[in-house]
């Protein structure tokens, strides 16, 4: 049996992932650790064994999570890390808030510019990972410095410049686990212009995106040459369901369980695209989903 820590937060022995991701498939992880708060979390991560795997996952929103389940430990933010103040033109927010209350807390204090974080599914720590954004906009945008832990317990602070932000990433190691950020909240709107913006945004998601289904969003980042979901739809795969894994008819680029799939069904259906698009395009498409996990 897995040896932790004593910890105030809930340790879970055996738990099922599936509950996790987006997809709702995945097997179990040795063990899951829902810190209490950050001195819980800086404890179990300075007194954990260092021979004990470390995997952090936010609300899930694009992740899939293999079959065979995740060895180690795996740490969820998203019960807790949840507190939002307003200081000054900074709002400071834990990452493990999910998008959408920071969006209804910035239209609350009337402030601009997050109406298009109100329409991404996930929390800050994903947004911020993955540098999330549409309709133009990015969580770069915002971000004026992040607080990290490193798998020692260490706090270390990352101004927006220095995290490198590119196209759907950022340049800081995969190991840190984000905590708190600041947020820009100097653009001050009406909130009623602040609602219309939003709703013209989601009004446009849910026109062209399969709100609803078990989905993790974007498949696959864009290849510079075309959009991804052009080269899906190029390639005969908008619609096509292998196993219960199906690219989404009403858009190309959403990967969808729509009941019976596995992690490996969506994993292979993905690959599958992969190789073609390589083999009849050469087009090289990476995976914008997180895969954690063994296979099985």
């Amino acid at each position: 049996m897995i040896n932790l820590p004593k910890t105030k937060g809930k340790i879970l022995l055996n738990e099922n992932l599936a509950k996790y991701s987006w997809f709702q498939t995945g097997g179990n992880a040795e063990a899951i650790f829902k810190p209490a708060d950050l001195e819980d979390l800086i404890y179990f991560l300075k007194n954990i064994d260092k021979s004990i795997a470390v995997t952090v996952i936010g609300g899930g929103s694009n992740l899939l999570i293999r079959d065979g389940g995740v060895d180690g430990v795996v740490i969820v933010l998203k019960d807790n890390f949840k507190s939002i103040n307003l200081r000054d033109n900074t709002i400071e927010v834990e990452c493990g808030l999910l998008n959408s209350k920071i969006f209804d807390f910035a239209k609350k204090n009337n402030i601009g510019g997050y109406e298009f974080l109100g329409t991404i599914p996930g929390t800050l720590g994903g947004a911020i990972r993955g540098n999330a954004g549409c309709n133009g906009n990015e969580i770069k945008d915002l971000l004026i410095s992040i607080d990290v832990l490193d798998l020692n317990g260490d706090i270390k602070t990352y101004k927006t410049e220095e995290c490198s932000f590119e196209y759907r990433k950022n340049n800081l190691p995969d190991n840190l686990i984000f905590i708190k950020a600041r947020l820009k909240a100097d653009n001050k709107k009406d909130t009623q212009e602040i609602q219309k913006v939003y709703d013209e945004m989601l009004e446009k998601r849910k026109l062209s995106q399969p709100i609803g289904a078990k989905t993790c969003g974007s498949t696959f980042k864009n290849p510079k040459e075309k959009p991804a979901w052009k080269v899906i739809q190029e390639l005969g795969f908008q619609n096509k369901e292998i196993e219960g894994a199906k690219m989404s008819e009403k858009h190309a680029n959403f990967m969808i369980n729509t009941g019976t799939a596995t992690s490996k069904s969506l994993e292979n259906l993905g690959e599958m695209i992969k190789k073609e698009a390589l083999e009849k395009q050469n087009i090289k498409l990476d995976w914008e989903v997180k895969i954690i996990g063994k296979k099985i």
